[in-house]
């Protein structure tokens, strides 16, 4: 059974940023870990994880915490947008490619995937 915390992609793409964002930081300062694509679906779920970010004392998930929250109260929140810049890739002819000593561009990483995590 599928019940989404909203009907709006706009909200839900949000929910699940947020709900990712506090996996990772729950899971690094509480040694917590959370079920994101549940807590998507399920209110009561995510409100207890709002409770858990806010009683944590970390300034990050005190701000996640309750930018979910608003999230869950209002169903819409208004988001930040970054200034971004966009810079034009650079060529293979690109001068500045020209001034870098050979060796940079020549050099390959040291280590290699051994078929597990480290």
């Amino acid at each position: 059974m599928k019940t989404m915390l909203s009907k709006d992609k706009k909200v839900e793409k949000e929910i699940f940023d947020i709900a990712t964002q506090l996996y990772v930081r729950l899971r690094r300062i509480a040694g917590r870990v959370i079920d994101v694509v549940y807590l998507e679906h399920n209110l009561e779920y995510a409100q207890e994880v709002v409770k858990l970010a806010l009683t944590t004392g970390d300034a990050e998930l005190h701000r996640l915490g309750s930018r979910l929250d608003a999230i869950l109260s209002g169903g819409t929140v208004a988001t930040q947008v970054a200034n971004v810049k966009f810079v034009a890739p650079v060529g293979a002819s690109s001068p500045a490619l020209d001034d870098l000593p050979t060796p940079v561009l020549k050099e390959e990483v040291p280590h290699h995937y051994i078929g597990a995590l480290r």
